[in-house]
């Protein structure tokens, strides 16, 4: 935000333009005054009146063939260095041009510097775009002179040659920044003082033209490039060192008739004015549509999905597990699948219940086509299996028991199915935001997609590496199973169902129902609404008709007005789970919403009264947090805020009662007028107290008496109650004698 905005906006709020505090003006401000100029306001609101022109305008043509930099020579530079000092001499820094390959093999010519005290390489945003090269998202703190730091949260792989040694060539990981430093050098260098040999290669021609410097190269680099070889032009002359990238001009020019020149730490820090302008235009919730910088894997991923995922003639998507590794990594996992296996037959013959179950939902999967028998197991090239158990969901309506499988078991070689997959990069809108524009609509409807994993086929090739081993009973034979559609429990399973989703929203034509698919799922839970009824029943219908032909059918319907889920849902049909508005409460996102009432709740399970204990308490904190509320922290933390919270108010609160205090609770008793009192010194034994008699007493702004006047024989003095120590004998209260006779 510019300087003139920020005064206005202050102006707007009535802040004092010192400390941007309310309250009080600029001149009875007591904090200290503007940095740079001393003058009553703050040093963010300082405005340069000094004429700011770089001395780049008025330099010669670069080198040739340089990229440019995207820095508007003809505009002041920007004040964001971190540290500054004038000195008398002119500093030759390491500066060499190089070639730079970008997202297509050519090769670009680069000016770049050496920095033997830099652990990390830097390149500019500015060159990083310009070349193409992806980056992948990073965190990074950079710490620079007097404790002052910039974050780094981009990254990129560069592949850097050289002009001079043909055969030198090195991949360098640079820190994407907005910016490395100013003009380098500060002024032009006056190459007359001096002659450099005719032989010599320069590793940066126009080494004494200031120009952008759009990369930086770390230690390692400097090091590695150095060479033996130096030639001096003379005393207090520029210094030539041999290098793998040229002759590098380096050393100080030390001349008294050098003017002055600005010493810049080689780093930018833009922080404070991002931090600024989110603390000015951020007033409220805004509809921030959020950039995702997405990783290596996650551009792998991608890359993966839209290369070759395909429709089945039914209408289903066809993906591809992304693996990072190769399924040869993989090794024997058919005995550890095999002993789980027969752990869950021995859990049949103790619970019949289970057993029916769990043979119930296997034989669905296996009418369904979701798994089919491998006959040709041997031919397969890889193979795992993946371990299975059974999960009870009471609180189901639809699906009372589970298989989960269990892509984290690891094989003999050490490695699991997960272990060489991507995760994948998170596709949907963040939970807090669904939820906030659920509470801002008038009308609002539920749904969630019915078996959304089951519904998406795995490439045929891969199938083979989600095995599982099954038998309906103990008299017939394992036999080996090929699960055909993304399962549960794997680690890109989550991935590949949202990307899914996400290009049905991207292939929808109408454009409400397009923007509801990319922006009110959540995972396979549907959360949406408007504030016009007929538009929220029209974008309901075209999704479910956007979302059928891939077979994703949308169940469990409910609304705040249950006149609208009679236009959305057909009557007809027969699916008992379509239309669930009758019910007074649904689950949505983990919390409970009562439709009718359309207010949102938490939902704790039904315990037996038990004794209040450390246990219980943090048991009851953690189921709470299992209904995930609206709250930016990780349910780790959140659970130790809570944690913290409730044992600060149990010790202030609770074990301050237990001890018994009767002096905070019981009224002491105070002089009167005319009692006779002790007075307290601290500066004299006891026998030398002074003896008075109270004459008059003094009430604070609440009205209680906390300090009296005593007349003693040196005079009247005023002490405060704790200082007096009433006597038990009391005198008439007469007025006192003016002579002070007071004993």
């Amino acid at each position: 935000m510019p300087i003139e905005s920020r005064i206005e906006k202050i102006n707007q709020l009535s802040l004092c333009t010192n400390c941007l505090r309310a309250g009080h003006d600029e001149q009875r401000c007591r904090l200290s005054s503007c940095r740079l100029c001393t003058k009553r306001h703050n040093t963010l609101l300082h405005i340069n009146t000094q004429s700011t022109e770089p001395l780049a305008s008025k330099s010669s043509t670069k080198s040739d063939g340089v990229l440019p930099g995207v820095q508007d020579q003809s505009k002041p530079a920007q004040d964001n260095i971190t540290l500054s000092s004038i000195h008398r001499s002119q500093a030759l820094l390491s500066t060499a041009i190089i070639n730079v390959q970008d997202h297509s093999g050519q090769t670009h010519k680069v000016r770049i510097m050496l920095d033997n005290g830099s652990t990390i390489s830097f390149i500019t945003e500015s060159l990083q775009k310009q070349l193409g090269i992806p980056s992948y998202s990073t965190f990074t703190s950079v710490n620079l002179l007097e404790d002052k730091t910039t974050k780094a949260t981009k990254k990129c792989d560069v592949t850097i040659s050289s002009l001079y040694d043909r055969n030198y060539t090195t991949d360098v990981d640079c820190y994407v920044l907005s910016r490395i430093s100013d003009l380098i050098p500060t002024n032009p260098i006056n190459c007359n003082a001096f002659e450099i040999p005719s032989h010599i290669h320069l590793a940066d021609p126009s080494f004494s033209e200031p120009s952008e410097v759009q990369m930086l190269l770390s230690a390692d680099i400097f090091w590695d490039v150095l060479c033996l070889n130096k030639i001096s032009l003379g005393k207090n002359l520029p210094l030539l060192v041999e290098s793998k990238l040229g002759w590098l001009v380096v050393k100080l020019q030390n001349s008294n008739k050098t003017k002055q020149n600005t010493v810049h730490c080689h780093f930018s820090n833009t922080e404070l004015d991002h931090k600024l302008n989110d603390f000015f235009d951020n007033d409220g919730f805004s509809n921030i549509e959020k950039v995702y910088n997405k990783s290596k894997s996650d551009s792998e991923c991608e890359r993966i999905f839209t290369s070759t995922t395909t429709r089945h003639s039914d209408g289903k998507f066809i993906v591809t597990v992304p693996l990072k590794e190769s399924p040869e990594v993989l090794g024997n996992s058919k005995e550890q699948a095999l002993t789980r296996f027969q752990s869950l037959e021995r859990k049949f013959k103790r619970e019949p219940e289970f057993k029916e179950q769990y043979t119930k939902f296997m034989k669905e999967y296996l009418q369904l086509g979701h798994m089919s028998e491998n006959i040709d197991s041997q031919n397969d090239t890889f193979s795992y299996f993946l371990p299975h158990h059974g999960i009870l969901r009471e609180g189901s309506l639809t699906t009372k028991l589970r298989s989960v499988f269990d892509g984290s078991a690891v094989t003999s070689s050490g490695k699991s199915y997960n272990d060489i997959q991507h995760i994948g990069p998170v596709v949907q809108d963040d939970l807090l935001s669904i939820l906030i524009r659920f509470r801002q609509h008038r009308f609002v409807a539920t749904s969630d997609v019915a078996k959304m994993y089951r519904q998406i086929y795995v490439r045929e090739d891969q199938r083979s590496l989600q095995q599982i081993l099954w038998r309906p009973d103990p008299t017939q034979p394992i036999k080996p199973y090929k699960l055909n559609t993304v399962t549960y429990g794997t680690a890109s399973a989550p991935w590949l169902a949202t990307r899914t989703l996400k290009q049905l929203g991207i292939d929808c034509k109408d454009e409400l129902a397009r923007e509801t698919i990319l922006h009110d799922f959540y995972v396979d839970d549907y959360i949406t609404g408007h504030d016009d009824e007929q538009t929220l029943i029209h974008t309901c219908q075209n999704v479910i008709s956007e979302l059928e032909p891939a077979h994703f059918m949308l169940r469990k319907w409910r609304s705040n007005k249950p006149s609208i889920l009679t236009q959305i849902v057909n009557e007809n049909n027969d699916d008992d789970f379509l239309n669930l508005n009758n019910d007074e409460y649904a689950k949505t996102l983990g919390l409970l919403w009562a439709c009718k009432r359309d207010t949102l709740l938490f939902s704790l399970p039904h315990t037996i009264k038990t004794p209040k204990t450390k246990r219980t308490i943090l048991s009851t904190i953690a189921q709470v947090e299992e209904t995930r509320p609206l709250t930016t922290l990780s349910k780790y933390m959140r659970v130790q805020q809570l944690k913290a919270h409730f044992w600060r108010r149990y010790s202030k609160e609770y074990i301050s009662e237990l001890q018994s205090r009767s002096k905070w609770r019981t009224q002491g008793a105070h002089p009167q007028l005319g009692e006779m009192v002790i007075i307290k010194d601290d500066r004299l034994p006891p026998y030398r107290w002074l003896l008075g008699r109270v004459t008059a007493v003094h009430p604070g702004s609440d009205g209680v008496n906390r300090v009296a006047d005593v007349l003693t024989t040196t005079g009247t003095l005023r002490r405060a109650y704790n200082r007096l120590c009433p006597l038990p004998s009391t005198l008439d209260q007469a007025a006192p004698d003016p002579r002070g006779a007071a004993c």
